[in-house]
């Protein structure tokens, strides 16, 4: 009996843990394809075989982008090795998380698996949470540890992952009205989107997507008004006209974000600086400027797209001083001319 074409195809490829990254990807690429699209159980654990041998290898790239390709082929795979517990014993943190990560994905592997579970919940992994609810899923006896899963942290470990990847590899994996929820919530988090400023203008609008306190909660973040501006670009191009000295125009737009629902302190920031152009326009006094100087926090996270209260005061201080000097320089030159 001749092999099949699938087998042959398994039988070329050949990586190993000293191949380089490029060679290893290659092969594991290949080998997903292969799963993927043969029927034959025993070409299947032949490439799942491949993936364990990178996998329990001692080269950290090769284990890694070997997890990384068992998720794809996850529905595939009927038997997998469920000897790991060796990896939940490593002083290294990085190993721990591949074990954790690996009962995540083959989760219906460890049904009943008591021991797994026990090292799972130990442990201090980022993965752990995924895991537990994978095999609390898989079998009811876990479900008193349940109430360890649930709450806000799902959402808090997302808000880190977002801020250190563009949010744009999250797609795939969240429905997109999860984003926006998630940017009603945390609105800060709205930077890190790479969001098009039509798309979220279409987004909001959707009413039958999402429930209508997010929607008000969304818009009222964004400062939506009639011409479909946000909030923040309002901010930008009032900091640009500051930075020219254009202090006529700036007022009106502080003026405008001081209406907005946003917090108290912002607002006192805005009207302070709305009062010192006022008075360098000569349509204010800035004693009532400096009695209304305010204590600057740190530690509250800002409405606007996650910049401090810090922040928002220093920046508006070195755009006014930049625009006092270009102010000046216009003076002096109308009065040479």
């Amino acid at each position: 009996m001749k092999p099949s074409r699938c087998l042959k195809k398994l039988l070329k490829i050949d990586i190993s843990p000293d191949s380089s990254y490029s060679e290893i990807e290659i092969g594991l690429y290949n080998l997903k394809r292969i799963v993927k699209s043969t029927s034959q159980k025993e070409v299947v654990r032949g490439g799942v075989r491949k993936m364990a041998l990178l996998f329990h290898s001692k080269n950290w790239i090769a284990r890694s982008l070997a997890l990384k390709y068992f998720s794809k082929i996850n529905k595939y795979v009927d038997e997998v090795d469920t000897n790991i517990l060796h990896m939940f014993y490593s002083t290294d943190p990085r190993i721990n998380d591949l074990a954790v990560k690996y009962v995540d994905i083959f989760s219906r592997f460890f049904k009943d698996n008591d021991t797994v579970f026990y090292h799972v919940y130990r442990s201090r992994s980022k993965y752990r949470r995924g895991a537990m609810k994978s095999l609390i899923s898989q079998s009811p006896r876990y479900r008193p540890y349940e109430k360890d899963c649930e709450g806000e942290d799902d959402d808090l470990d997302l808000f880190k992952n977002i801020r250190r990847n563009t949010a744009e590899e999250y797609f795939g994996r969240l429905a997109l009205p999860k984003l926006v929820r998630l940017s009603s919530t945390y609105p800060c988090l709205i930077k890190y989107f790479k969001f098009t400023e039509k798309f979220l203008m279409e987004e909001v609008r959707k009413a039958d997507r999402y429930p209508p306190d997010m929607l008000r909660r969304l818009e009222m973040i964004l400062g939506i008004e009639k011409e479909g501006r946000t909030m923040w670009d309002e901010f930008m191009k009032c900091s640009r006209w500051m930075e020219h000295g254009k202090f006529d125009r700036s007022v009106r737009v502080l003026k405008r974000l001081q209406n907005l629902d946003i917090s108290k302190e912002y607002k006192i920031i805005f009207g302070i600086f709305a009062r010192k152009m006022m008075f360098c326009l000569g349509l204010g006094n800035e004693m009532s400027v400096e009695s209304l100087r305010p204590v600057i926090s740190g530690h509250f996270e800002a409405e606007l797209s996650g910049i401090s209260q810090n922040g928002v005061y220093r920046v508006l201080r070195r755009l006014f001083k930049n625009g006092m000097k270009r102010m000046d320089t216009g003076d002096r030159k109308t009065k040479n001319d």
